[in-house]
């Protein structure tokens, strides 16, 4: 059921985002899993790329704190290939360091989660060094 009807907006997806948040830190992650999509579904009719990747990646944790994996880096893989293709040519570190941490949490007692954590400090080691060099220039 919708939580709000109407005419869909940007904020109402941050809304509905941050009650799956809530909802997955009070461990209801059938009603995290079910706010998360209608937030992802709101993105969607509003195209909002980066709003659609966040989803995503919050779907991937959830499924990954219910253990179900597959479907955890299957949300992980869609978001993390839509950050890669809109930070291509900006500086995506941040949030790519972000993404990879979370999918590395989720995996923890899964092998590939060493290659996500390498992934993550690569990202938040290249964050340090441009914001570093930006203060020195």
């Amino acid at each position: 059921r919708k939580i709000v009807s109407g005419s869909r907006s940007s904020n109402e997806a941050k809304v509905i985002h941050k009650l799956a948040r809530l909802c997955s830190q009070q461990k209801n992650y059938d009603k995290s899993i079910a706010l998360h999509k209608e937030s992802l579904s709101i993105k969607e009719e509003l195209k909002d790329q980066v709003g659609i990747a966040a989803s995503k990646i919050d779907l991937g944790e959830t499924f990954g704190k219910i253990q179900d994996f597959e479907t955890a880096e299957q949300y992980f893989e869609e978001g993390m290939d839509i950050l890669r293709s809109i930070y291509s040519e900006v500086n995506p570190h941040r949030y790519l360091a972000n993404g990879y941490f979370k999918v590395a949490h989720v995996k923890e007692l899964n092998t590939f989660s060493l290659g996500y954590i390498s992934e993550s400090l690569r990202f938040r080691n290249e964050i340090i060094f441009i914001t570093l060099k930006n203060h020195i220039d």
